[in-house]
């Protein structure tokens, strides 16, 4: 079981609030196995309800989850300064003196599998699903406009459902831009392939890269 001195080292190891909470989640995960986040997620929840306790907090809100996650994040002297002192968290949850959120910070058992292909299964269902979709439609139920970017989705849906995940990437961003959803058709294929492409990037993609790496190195 974990202990309250690795609680707290791992939380001075995640460096909020100016840590990036994808990247928090990444090294994370590349860090410690999904039972180390499991405890983690635990101790956690539980330093989150003594504060609650501790300032007679009774309302139940994203305001007040994102602030007391704050404070947890913050450290274990911040931590017990308001465990101590129950007026400054009210003072930080009022002036809106927090960032949202910890939280997110913490992989769940699932989000580990983002580092394989198998967890990318259920986008592939999705996007099957969308590619069944658009070849079955019938042309006189959609706006000409609309039908005519079907064979675009159709384009950039065949390498994800390949497995090819570099080139989908790299299709899906020469076309459509850096951002999220950025000029992608979402009124034709929802938000599939924008969220798929978004989580690759920020797992997958970069343990492929690393392999690359490695192999070269070992070469």
């Amino acid at each position: 079981m974990m202990t309250e001195n690795e609680f707290w080292r791992i939380v001075a190891e995640i460096g909020w609030p100016e840590a990036d909470d994808d990247e928090a989640k990444y090294q994370f995960m590349k860090t410690y196995p999904p039972a180390v986040a499991e405890q983690f997620s635990e101790i956690f929840g539980e330093k989150k309800r003594a504060l609650r306790r501790a300032g007679g907090v009774q309302a139940v809100c994203d305001s007040w989850d994102d602030t007391l996650a704050h404070i947890v994040g913050l450290g274990r002297e911040e931590w017990q300064r308001n465990m101590d002192h129950p007026h400054l968290m009210v003072e930080r949850e009022e002036a809106l003196q927090y960032r949202e959120s910890f939280a997110y910070c913490i992989p769940f058992a699932d989000d580990y599998l983002l580092l394989t292909d198998e967890g990318y299964e259920p986008y592939l269902r999705s996007i099957q699903d969308l590619v069944e979709h658009l070849k079955t439609t019938n042309p006189d139920t959609v706006p000409p406009r609309e039908f005519r970017r079907y064979p675009e989705i159709l384009h950039h849906c065949a390498p994800f459902l390949a497995g090819d995940w570099p080139t989908g990437v790299s299709r899906y961003r020469s076309t459509y831009g850096p951002g999220y959803a950025d000029g992608f058709p979402t009124g034709i294929g929802g938000y599939v392939l924008p969220n798929l492409v978004q989580t690759l990037e920020k797992y997958r993609l970069r343990e492929l890269g690393a392999a690359t790496l490695q192999r070269k190195l070992d070469s």
